[in-house]
C-alpha cells in the first residue's frame, strides 16, 4: 500500500482537489494499492488519519510500504513540514519504545511537542503505546528501572 498525503493547502472556502496525488495514484500499476489522505477536508486530523490507515493496512496484510507528501511552495509547505516531522518522530518513538520497553515523558515531549499532535489523538497514542508494551516513565522511574536491570544482568552473569 502506498499512502499519498496532500497536506492542508488552502482556507476552507478555497478547497481544491488533490490533483497531483490523484495523478500519481492513477499512474501506479493496477496491482498496487494506494490511498489519498487529503488535509483539506474539513475537520480532518491528518496525523490521526495516517496512523489509523497504517494500523488498518497492517491488520489487513497489505502494510503501508511508502508514504508520499505533495508539497507546493507557499502555505502547503508550511503545513507539510510539521506533518512530516511529526510522522518521523512518532515512528522513532515507537521504534525506541519497543526496543527498550519504555519511553520517558521527556522523550515524548521533546519529539512530539504540544502543537505536533491533536489532544484527542494523544489518548489514542497512549493506548497504542500500552498495546505495544511500551511503558511511559518519568526520568526518576527510568533511572530506577535501568539500575534494577543492571543489577539482575550482573547477578545472572
Amino acid at each position: 500500500m502506498i499512502l499519498l498525503i496532500n497536506p492542508r493547502a488552502t482556507r476552507p472556502e478555497n478547497r481544491r482537489f488533490p490533483l497531483s496525488v490523484m495523478a500519481v495514484g492513477a499512474a501506479l500499476p493496477d496491482d498496487v494499492s494506494w490511498e489519498i489522505v487529503d488535509g483539506n477536508l474539513p475537520g480532518l486530523d491528518v496525523v490521526a488519519s495516517v496512523s489509523a490507515l497504517v494500523e488498518k493496512q497492517e491488520a489487513l496484510g497489505d502494510p503501508v510500504t511508502a508514504v508520499a507528501l505533495t508539497v507546493m511552495p507557499g502555505p502547503q509547505l508550511v503545513s507539510a513540514v510539521p506533518l512530516a516531522k511529526a510522522g518521523a518522530n512518532l515512528q522513532l518513538l515507537v521504534t525506541k519504545g519497543k526496543a527498550q520497553g519504555y519511553l520517558t515523558y521527556e522523550e515524548l515531549n521533546e519529539l512530539l511537542p504540544d502543537d505536533a499532535i491533536a489532544p484527542d489523538r494523544l489518548d489514542a497514542l497512549m493506548q497504542q503505546f500500552d498495546e505495544l508494551g511500551i511503558e511511559l516513565l518519568d526520568e526518576a522511574e527510568r533511572v530506577w528501572a535501568t539500575a534494577i536491570d543492571r543489577y539482575f544482568v550482573q547477578r545472572v552473569a
